[in-house]
């Protein structure tokens, strides 16, 4: 048994469950940007492991901007993980950004991202 932080995800329309629902970047010109940021909280006792987070398939129309390495999050503390999206063609473009933890008691978790290049 190893003693573990638990976390959980929150973005801009509030707490997100793991690989369901998305983060929605709307509109966006081609050759501009939008980002987001998603908080990541420790509701555990423990500290939570984060071994680092990437955007899942490549290449890709999303990048991490901040907070992506890893990291030791106490317990009751947050950090912060922003995401742009900078369409390159018009069009829906969707991906997921991964956050891989440690140990094993917390699954990885995925973050859908959808955003539309005009």
């Amino acid at each position: 048994f190893t003693a573990s932080g638990k976390m959980q995800v929150s973005g801009p329309t509030g707490i997100l469950a793991n690989n369901q629902g998305s983060i929605d970047f709307g509109t966006v010109t081609v050759g501009l940007n939008n980002s987001l940021s998603c908080n990541i909280t420790n509701l555990g006792l423990y500290p939570l492991t984060i071994v680092g987070s990437q955007i899942y398939s490549s290449p890709s129309d999303f990048s991490l901007i901040s907070g992506a390495g890893a990291s030791v999050i106490p317990s009751g503390n947050s950090i912060s993980l922003v995401t742009e999206f900078a369409p390159s063609v018009s069009g829906v473009s969707g991906n997921q950004v991964l956050i891989q933890n440690d140990p094993w008691e917390n699954p990885s978790f995925y973050i859908n991202t959808i955003g539309l290049g005009q």
